[in-house]
């Protein structure tokens, strides 16, 4: 099955909260527009794996080659990055889709 998602985000190892923002104290009351999760919620699904051939990295996204496939993933700073990241290395990344947007289309009849 082939995945065609505009833009990924690497979800993996990533802190519940960033680097420059201290993490809320734990009597600290939600926020009051704070949603409710109802079924499958962030990170509950099943990671994706790719192994390929870094073609672009930038500060905020690698690109990746995998057959005649261009997989661009954002990077999140606080991603860990094993190895020496550049052009023409050989990666395996892991990460989660974040749906961006859905569009229902109607049946053809």
């Amino acid at each position: 099955m082939r995945y065609a998602l505009p833009v990924f985000f690497i979800l993996a190892s990533l802190p519940a909260w960033s680097e420059d923002k201290p993490a809320p104290a734990a009597d600290a009351p939600a926020p009051a527009a704070a949603p409710i999760a109802k079924g499958p919620v962030l990170g509950a699904t099943r990671p994706i794996r790719i192994t390929g051939q870094v073609i672009d990295v930038r500060e905020d996204a690698i690109v990746v080659q995998k057959g005649k496939e261009k997989w661009e993933i954002a990077r999140h700073p606080a991603a860990a990055i094993k190895g020496d990241l550049k052009k023409g290395a050989r990666v395996t990344v892991d990460f989660r889709a974040i749906a961006a947007g859905i569009e229902v289309r109607d049946e053809k009849k």
